[in-house]
């Protein structure tokens, strides 16, 4: 994420990521808790951290104080979905 807001036009990031956002599962949201919650080199979430209540609740939590327009239960529900979406 760094380095694209590095390397694209200000207004064309901006576009990208508030597209992002609204359009697709919450990876940039996931990622930037990640960021926010873990220590180097331990920079992922595992699935069993995914089904944890007490990250989702700190997920909840993040999301609505840095990501405040955006509904947490929409995300934390995509969240809880990929499980199903089987892929081959």
């Amino acid at each position: 994420m760094k380095e694209l807001e590095v390397t694209l036009d200000n207004a064309l990031y901006q576009d990208l990521t508030a597209g992002a956002f609204e359009k697709v599962p919450p990876y940039l949201q996931l990622y930037h808790f990640m960021v926010h919650t873990k220590v180097w080199p331990k920079l992922y979430l595992t699935a069993m951290e995914c089904y944890d209540t007490g990250m989702l609740e700190a997920f909840k939590r993040y999301v609505e104080e840095h990501f405040p327009e955006l509904p947490s239960y929409n995300l934390i529900r995509q969240v809880n979905n990929w499980s199903n979406n089987k892929r081959i």
